[in-house]
C-alpha cells in the first residue's frame, strides 16, 4: 500500500468512516481515563480523526457538517480541556457526539452499498464518458471487453478529455429509444474551471437530453479530492431528482487503487480495463 492508495481512501469516502471511528474511540478512552499517561496521544489522534472526516470530501449536506463540528468542539472542550465549568457537560456532550456521528454515518452508508441496476436482458448499452472509458490508445477498453465477454451490443461514445458538454454532443449519436446509458463523466469538469453552478446546469441538461422514451440511465459517482464536496452533492441531488441509480465511487476508486491498474494514477492500463470490465459485468448481472 503506497501513498497513492492512502490518498484514494479519502477520494472514495472510506476516510470518512475511519475518521469518525478514530475520533469516537479517542474521546471515549480519554473520558474513561484509560491509559491516562497516553492522553496527549489520544488528543492528537482525535484531531487526526476529525481531519480525516472533513477532508474525505463526503458530500453531506453542509448543515450536517456544521452541527457535527459543533458537537465535536463541545465534546473536545469538555473532555480535553481542564475547565471546571465544562466538566458537568462531558457525558452529555459525548453522548450527543456519538448519536450525531451515528446519524451521519447511517445517512452516508447507502451511497456505499452495491446498487441494483436497471438492466433488461439484451438491451443495447451506451457509455458516455471520458478517458477512463475511452482509454488512451488501448486496443480494448472496459466497454469493449464487456461486449466481447457478454455478446451484448455496447456503444462506447466516450472521449479522452471528455466533459459534460462533450457528452451532450456525443449523446446525439444514441440511436436506440430503449437502451441503458452509463454516464461516467465530470472529472475533467471539476478539475478544470467548471463552477458548481455550471456543473449543475450542464449535468441536468445532459440528463434531460438523454433520459427520454424508454432509456435507463446509470451514473458513476466520482471519487472526489478534498473539499470538492459540492460536486458530489450535485451528482447525488440530480440523481435523486431524476431517479437515476448511482454506482458508488468505491468501485472506481478500487480499480484506480489496484497496483498496475493505471499508468499514471488515473488512466487505466490493460489490467485496469479488465478489472473494471469484470466489476461492471457483476454490477449489471450480465452473466446470467
Amino acid at each position: 500500500m503506497n501513498l497513492y492508495w492512502w490518498l484514494l481512501q479519502f477520494a472514495n469516502g472510506n476516510a470518512f468512516f475511519v475518521g469518525i471511528m478514530i475520533l469516537l474511540t479517542t474521546f471515549t478512552l480519554d473520558y474513561q481515563n484509560i491509559l491516562p499517561k497516553q492522553k496527549f496521544i489520544w488528543r492528537i489522534l482525535s484531531v487526526v480523526g476529525a481531519t480525516f472526516t472533513i477532508v474525505s470530501a463526503t458530500p453531506l449536506p453542509l448543515l450536517f457538517y456544521i452541527l457535527w463540528g459543533l458537537a465535536v468542539v463541545m465534546a473536545y472542550s469538555s473532555i480535553h480541556l481542564s475547565i471546571n465549568k465544562l466538566k458537568s457537560y462531558r457525558k452529555p456532550s459525548l453522548i450527543l457526539l456519538f448519536l450525531f456521528s451515528l446519524f451521519i454515518m447511517f445517512w452516508e452508508i447507502p451511497y456505499h452499498l452495491t446498487p441494483k441496476l436497471p438492466y433488461q436482458k439484451n438491451l443495447p448499452i451506451y457509455v458516455l464518458g471520458d478517458s477512463i472509458s475511452a482509454g488512451l490508445g488501448e486496443k480494448d477498453t472496459w466497454p469493449e471487453r464487456v461486449a466481447q465477454k457478454t455478446q451484448i451490443p455496447i456503444f462506447n461514445l466516450s472521449k479522452a478529455g471528455g466533459t459534460i458538454s462533450t457528452a451532450m454532443i456525443e449523446s446525439e449519436r444514441i440511436q436506440h429509444d430503449q437502451a441503458l446509458i452509463l454516464i461516467e463523466i465530470g472529472g475533467n469538469d471539476f478539475f478544470g474551471r467548471t463552477t458548481p453552478a455550471i456543473f449543475t446546469q450542464e449535468l441536468e441538461e445532459l440528463f434531460q437530453l438523454v433520459q427520454v422514451k424508454k432509456r435507463q440511465l446509470v451514473l458513476f459517482e466520482l471519487p472526489l479530492p478534498p473539499f470538492y464536496n459540492n460536486y458530489g452533492k450535485i451528482q447525488r441531488d440530480l440523481a435523486k431528482k431524476y431517479k437515476i441509480p448511482l454506482i458508488p465511487k468505491r468501485f472506481l476508486g478500487y480499480v484506480i487503487a489496484t497496483e498496475g491498474a493505471t499508468s499514471d494514477g488515473l488512466h487505466l492500463t490493460a489490467k485496469g480495463h479488465i478489472l473494471f470490465a469484470e466489476i461492471m459485468i457483476d454490477l449489471l448481472d450480465l452473466e446470467k
